[in-house]
């Protein structure tokens, strides 16, 4: 073996094999390699220092014992400060050197003779040829002392050791903890670890200087009287004080620094008979402030004005931990709160039998006014020529309506004349032949007359099949084609009506955040209260904007300004699980010439059950593939499901119709979805999807997380007359 391979290798600690000194494991056994290393307990075996597992037996090496010096390592035990030991070569326990860790420093001594400080960094303690050869130092002995560069705190017990009395003669106990700093490291070891001390701890820093700290509490405790120490606020700041002045100068003479103080406690039985006392009397002083606030609450009626009860509760639990409240009372605040509620809700009865009476008899006066003798002939006139208008109206009604039935008889009829006509002549020629809604009626007849299976009806060139005929249940005569269910024809009707809400710089990137929806005969743009505030954040920045594209268009529309509803933020903060009033409306720059979608009226709203087919149209797109759409000309998705709850914003049960405002619902929805109308099958809108139950899932592949929605499929939405009662429609 060459002598440059010599030096350029070493052996490995498991197969004895020369391998590269830069290896990070051994290429003939495959064992790792560590800076320091140890033996296993049981199989005997060389292991890296921080190993939790040995490699050959898999032993756990984190219950087995260590040495405090292992390889050229100190590690350092809790509250040992420092820690003396030799280096040999060759070596039983060190290596060539030592390794001084960071919050360490080290001093090498050889013949006890202080020859160098030890700066972070390992220290070779072997020349070349002690290295070449195995041989070591001879003639000398060679010492290491590690110690902790960083501040400890070195406690002092003046239990035992020291006999304390204040001025009356009562014994005191004292204890106090001392922040110190190495200083200097050759004085330390002089002072603090003589010849035959290997180990010095962090309580043993204090230790020459206990007789001096009972002193200075000694001086300071003969001028005053228990009482006086119990209750004194000041003493601590006098000790700190006298110790800060005389212990940095006797710290210094062993190497050290002085620091701070840490802490100062005085005790002793009558100390802790007289803070008893004083804390009888802050019971009753507590007491007593809370029977004056109590006097207050009553005489203000604050009870009465705390409507929920969630924040009922949260009340009554600040009271208890700033007043100390016993069981007792609680209960009688309780007691208070529900007489003030049963007050509030009989006055709030009276105004509304009261309100009952008042309309009542204006209806009554406005009956007696259509009722009485008209004595003014001009008054008279004007009546009967008014009544002869409406009658002719009725009348030309009544004629109109006629002729549509007589012509829809007569078109019957001759759609099936034309039929038996044309018995013989196959039906998609027929068809062909007569395009639009006659040929529909004339395919209709023969397949009534001579019914084919696997019938094709092939419509001629530029036929377009009519649109379902629907109109809104708050319109008389509503009717939906027979080609489909009433949710997939208004699907398709309130489809242009839904829009996509996005906030972007105008020559930068666009970001969708939710859908809006345009309100019948209301001109306005109906989204969430969390979607409104990502608007109203975009305009408060420069160069942001926000713009709303509708389904199947690809030119947006500007949004000029966005109004949430003033109760969101105050539900966020009552503890909501879902926030309430989650509503909002978005003022466009121009208008638009969809009708829009009808909102469902009060008396229907309070008539909602469970199980009902209801709809809705937006723009889910998280974690969609595509991203869910294309921004250049987005299409809105439709879901359909059922209604499977309604309750309050709490998520409790009630059997207040009024109070169920939030609706759960079994209709996949997902980011982007937040806005969505929410529709029965007669297309009145009857909530806005608002939240969903989500999951957070790890994404090996991206190493992030993303949300998908919950197996449950249970989702929200707020009812419609949340919107309704804000803006007064």
């Amino acid at each position: 073996m060459s002598l440059l391979k010599f030096f350029l290798t070493e052996k490995c600690h498991n197969c004895g094999h020369r391998i590269e000194k830069g290896a990070s494991f051994c290429r003939h056994c495959g064992s790792g390699r560590a800076k320091s290393w140890r033996k296993c307990t049981t199989c005997g075996v060389s292991v890296g220092a921080d190993s939790q597992f040995c490699w050959s037996c898999q032993a756990n090496l984190s219950v087995q014992p260590r040495d405090q010096i292992f390889s050229d390592r100190w590690r350092r035990t809790p509250g040992v400060f420092a820690s003396r030991f030799s280096i040999e070569t060759p070596e039983d326990r060190l290596r060539h050197g030592i390794q001084v860790d960071d919050g360490t420093q080290g001093a090498l001594f050889y013949n006890s003779i202080h020859k160098a400080e030890l700066g972070t960094g390992y220290h070779p303690q072997t020349s070349f040829w002690d290295r070449l050869t195995g041989g070591g130092k001879s003639g000398g002995f060679v010492e290491a002392v590690i110690l902790v560069s960083g501040p400890v705190s070195s406690f002092v017990s003046l239990t035992d050791t020291s006999a304390l009395f204040t001025r009356d003669h009562a014994a005191v106990e004292a204890a106090v903890m001392v922040k110190v700093q190495l200083a200097d490291s050759t004085t330390f070891v002089r002072r603090m670890l003589p010849t035959g001390t290997d180990t010095a701890r962090d309580d043993d820093l204090m230790l020459p200087h206990t007789a001096r700290v009972a002193e200075i509490i000694r001086r300071h405790l003969s001028k005053l009287s228990v009482d006086e120490v119990a209750r004194s606020t000041e003493l601590r700041h006098e000790l700190e004080a006298a110790l800060a002045a005389e212990l940095p100068g006797l710290l210094q003479e062993y190497g050290l620094r002085y620091v701070g103080l840490e802490d100062v406690r005085l005790d002793s039985p009558e100390i802790s008979r007289v803070r008893e006392a004083e804390g009888d009397l802050s019971k009753t002083s507590r007491e007593l402030n809370w029977a004056k606030v109590k006097r207050e609450l009553e005489q203000s009626h604050k009870l009465g004005e705390i409507k929920d009860e969630f924040a009922f509760k949260e009340q009554l639990d600040q009271w208890t931990h700033e007043f100390t409240l016993t069981s007792m009372e609680r209960e009688h605040i309780a007691t208070m709160r529900g007489i003030q509620l049963a007050e509030a809700r009989d006055i709030a009865q009276t105004h509304a039998t009261g309100k009952v009476t008042s309309l009542q008899k204006d209806y009554e006066i406005e009956l007696k006014r259509k009722d009485r003798d008209w004595e003014d002939e001009d008054d008279t006139r004007d009546l009967k020529l008014l009544d002869e208008v409406r009658r002719r109206q009725f009348e030309a009604m009544e004629k109109l309506q006629a002729l549509r039935m007589t012509k829809q008889k007569h078109e019957t009829q001759n759609a099936v004349e034309l039929g038996q006509g044309l018995r013989d002549v196959p039906s998609y020629i027929a068809a062909g032949v007569l395009p639009g809604q006659q040929g529909m009626q004339v395919v209709a007849a023969l397949e009534a007359l001579r019914p084919q299976p696997h019938v094709t009806i092939v419509q001629a060139s530029g036929f377009t099949s009519p649109q379902p005929s629907f109109m809104p249940s708050y319109m008389q005569g509503a009717a939906v084609s027979n080609q489909g269910s009433s949710l997939e024809v208004l699907a398709q009707r309130y489809l242009p009506a839904v829009g996509v809400v996005i906030i972007g710089d105008e020559g930068g990137k666009a970001t969708p955040i939710g859908t809006g929806w345009i309100a019948a005969q209301r001109g306005a743009i109906i989204t969430n209260a969390h979607v409104a505030e990502s608007v109203i954040a975009a305009h408060e920045q420069a160069g942001m904007k926000a713009w709303i594209i509708f389904s199947g268009q690809s030119a947006p529309i500007r949004i000029r300004q966005a109004r949430v509803h003033p109760a969101y933020a105050q539900s966020q903060s009552l503890g909501h699980s879902i926030p309430s009033h989650d509503v909002a409306i978005l003022d466009l720059e121009s208008p638009v010439a969809h009708p829009g979608l009808p909102l469902a009226s009060r008396s229907k709203l309070l008539a909602l059950r469970e199980l009902q087919s209801v709809a809705y149209i937006g723009f889910p797109m998280e974690n969609l593939a595509g991203g869910g759409t294309n921004l250049d000309r987005p299409k809105a998705i439709a879901k359909k499901g059922t209604l499977s709850s309604l309750e309050d914003w709490m998520m409790r049960h009630t059997d207040d119709p009024a109070r169920r405002q939030l609706i759960k619902h079994d209709l996949g929805v997902a980011g982007g979805a937040s806005g969505s109308p929410l529709f029965d099958e007669s297309g009145d809108v009857i909530g806005i999807i608002s939240a969903g139950n989500m999951e957070r899932l790890y994404d090996p592949q991206t190493k992030q997380f993303r949300r998908t929605p919950n197996g449950v499929m249970l989702n929200f939405a707020q009812r419609i007359d949340v919107l309704l009662d804000w803006m007064a429609w």
